[in-house]
């Protein structure tokens, strides 16, 4: 009996140290994520959008997702601050990080990032405390001759593709793709941005409304 209790204490163990299997694909999606799971397979924060995105560069892939964080009520007051303080410890940190700053975070190695960012684990505790879930965004980045005809490329014994009007010069193309066994529906695009070439495929893992 002490035999299987302690077998049982070790499976259980190697499993709960197993990190989570996250889906990488373009039209499958992991439902049950947490904020902690994508941290664990090596996402961390990007910056220079309004909202906390975390995220994973895999080779010409990127893929991000978007974590919801309670509302704080308290901000920070500047005129606490001395003002030449601040702006001598701005420029030196523009000094200092100015090169890696100019870097997609993503792209620098963890030693450089948490150089700029701080502490990715700390950064995780802060983003994950009460962060959920809420988005999903799959970028591939496309060879200019590939924009065209790309949803070509998809396979229709597994995706259906669905049209939509484009209504903007910002696409190239815009439909969407819905997963025949999970039913599940993906808004697609095809686009260019800073002269290069992207397919995105979107995913909203908390629907609000």
């Amino acid at each position: 009996m002490k035999k299987f209790i302690c077998l049982l204490i070790v499976t259980l163990l190697f499993f709960s140290c197993q990190k989570k299997e996250v889906s990488t694909l373009p039209f499958e999606v992991t439902k049950n994520v947490t904020c902690n799971d994508l941290y664990e397979i090596g996402y961390k924060r990007t910056f220079g959008v309004d909202v906390v995105l975390i995220g994973k560069k895999i080779i010409n892939t990127t893929i991000y997702y978007q974590i919801d964080l309670p509302l704080v009520k308290d901000k920070i007051d500047y005129e606490d601050f001395d003002e030449e303080t601040l702006l001598d410890t701005i420029t030196q940190s523009e000094t200092k990080f100015d090169k890696y700053l100019k870097q997609d975070a993503l792209t620098l190695k963890d030693s450089i990032y948490e150089f700029v960012w701080g502490d990715i684990q700390k950064q995780k505790r802060d983003v994950c405390s009460e962060g959920k879930v809420s988005w999903r965004n799959f970028m591939l980045e496309l060879k200019k001759e590939e924009t065209e005809n790309y949803r070509n490329t998809i396979d229709t014994n597994k995706y259906k593709i669905l049209n939509i009007n484009i209504d903007s010069d910002y696409y190239i193309d815009k439909f969407k793709v819905v997963n025949v066994i999970t039913k599940d529906t993906f808004n697609c695009s095809v686009y260019e941005q800073n002269e290069k070439y992207y397919f995105s495929s979107t995913f909203t893992l908390i629907n609000y409304e």
